[in-house]
């Protein structure tokens, strides 16, 4: 009987021991188990069918630009004899859009990451020349050089009398526009198409460059 006692004591220990090693692996197991999170991939957006039109509110408004005043200076005797040249290297274009529907988009669209062409010229209609570098699609005021050296003045020559300065003011002028716009911004992923409407204000183009020349005695 006592040899029975024993040997069931014994099994009952080897069982009591082979569970706890296993429930020891099986914690240490579960605890080594790190779950990644699951990346989840940024959609990517094109602007399509971008369109400008004139509407009721919309206008174009002009303003003279002085570029800078260069003034020549003689005060000696004679006639002194000087060269000018308008240089129209520091125009900017602008561009700045306001959207009316921001709350229709997608949260994820970064608007400035996409780029769009924008008007240069208005031929009456709503036919536009569009200018050749694209601007960010947001509603900051955005600028970039308007690249119109090669159309520069030709040098003139200047006669500055004795005693006297010739002050030449050198002007150009800027037509600014209102219009309106509309596009579709397109998930590239999943093809949903989003409406975006409002307006563009920018520097629409420089004309007609004008040299003035005035005398002063000194």
């Amino acid at each position: 009987m006592n040899m029975i006692n024993k040997y069931v004591n014994n099994f009952c220990n080897r069982i009591l021991i082979i569970g706890l090693l296993v429930s020891i692996l099986f914690s240490s197991c579960s605890k080594s188990v790190k779950v990644e999170p699951e990346e989840v991939s940024s959609a990517e957006y094109v602007i399509q069918d971008v369109r400008y039109f004139m509407d009721t509110n919309d206008k174009i408004d002009t303003a003279n630009v002085v570029i800078k005043d260069t003034i020549f200076y003689n005060p000696g005797n004679v006639l002194n004899v000087q060269k000018f040249t308008g240089d129209l290297n520091k125009l900017s274009k602008t561009s700045r859009f306001q959207l009316t529907n921001l709350d229709a988009l997608p949260k994820d669209v970064k608007l400035d990451d996409l780029s769009v062409s924008v008007p240069q010229n208005w031929n009456s209609g709503n036919y536009f020349d569009l200018f050749p570098e694209k601007f960010p699609l947001n509603q900051q005021a955005n600028q970039k050089p308007y690249h119109l050296a090669s159309r520069s003045t030709e040098a003139i020559t200047v006669n500055v009398p004795p005693r006297s300065r010739i002050v030449v003011s050198y002007s150009i002028q800027a037509y600014y526009m209102t219009c309106s716009f509309s596009a579709v911004l397109q998930n590239q992923t999943t093809g949903q198409r989003y409406p975006l409407t409002g307006s563009w204000k920018g520097l629409l183009r420089y004309d007609n460059s004008q040299t003035r020349l005035s005398e002063q005695p000194l």
